[in-house]
């Protein structure tokens, strides 16, 4: 699922890099709490080379080089 999350994370910054991802977004397509989506990002960012922002509403990504 991890991998799923930060596939359509990817696919939303390549189609517009100044939006953010909300977090009613990713609880619809994924079903993970906010908590939860919210904790991945934290532990699985760096990963995918994603720097997150996150906010009350959404959470912001920018790719790292």
């Amino acid at each position: 699922m991890k991998k799923n999350i930060f596939d359509h994370i990817s696919i939303a910054i390549d189609q517009n890099p100044s939006m953010g991802i909300s977090y009613q977004e990713i609880n619809e397509k994924f079903a993970i709490s906010n908590t939860g989506f919210i904790e991945l990002v934290k532990s699985e960012s760096w990963r995918y080379k994603l720097r997150p922002t996150i906010t009350k509403d959404c959470i912001f990504f920018r790719k790292i080089k």
